[in-house]
């Protein structure tokens, strides 16, 4: 059976069992207590939840409870409707991820441009300047130093391109 699949354990098990048999521990009791009291009520509920399974591993079901009324209109049972979302839920956190990485990366490959262009001026001005001084001079060796450090600057740039361009070829969500 279908519970048998999802919970691990068999249909002698499962039927005539409270639910409680698959509680997690997870959701507070005042999530139960709405649960009951709507059903309780005549009305269906529907919810996601929680559950554990047979060797202990959680999953998460969408439920949907609805009273059965007999020919006088009094509730005599409950059935549940359930479906295990648990790997529907891991792909839309993945593909979460993989929107939040492409947002970096886009933004990243933005700024790395901006600041490369930024960089390239100031190196331009700084090698024009290093030219106009003699060796002798008390500023040649911090137009050198500033020539490295912009080297430093270019090669950080470098890596936040890659990374925009390893992004932007792996547009995929890594399945869990």
């Amino acid at each position: 059976s279908s519970c048998s699949n999802v919970s691990g354990y068999t249909k002698n098990e499962c039927i005539g069992n409270s639910p409680r048999l698959f509680k997690s521990g997870i959701h507070s009791k005042k999530v139960y207590r709405e649960l009951w009291e709507t059903i309780r009520k005549g009305l269906v509920w529907k919810g996601k939840l929680t559950n554990k399974n047979k060797n202990g591993s959680l999953f998460v079901e969408h439920v949907e409870v609805s009273p059965v009324e007999n020919e006088f209109g009094e509730i005599v049972s409950y059935i549940g409707i359930k479906s295990d979302i648990t790997k529907q839920l891991k792909l839309e956190k993945a593909l979460e991820r993989n929107q939040r990485m492409e947002t970096v990366a886009t933004l990243s490959s933005g700024i790395a441009h901006d600041f490369n262009n930024i960089l390239m001026i100031a190196k331009g001005y700084t090698q024009l300047l290093k030219k106009k001084l003699s060796k002798l001079d008390i500023n040649f060796d911090e137009t050198s130093e500033i020539l490295n450090a912009m080297k430093k600057a270019q090669a950080l740039v470098k890596q936040m391109m890659f990374f925009s361009r390893q992004v932007e070829t792996n547009k995929h969500p890594q399945l869990i």
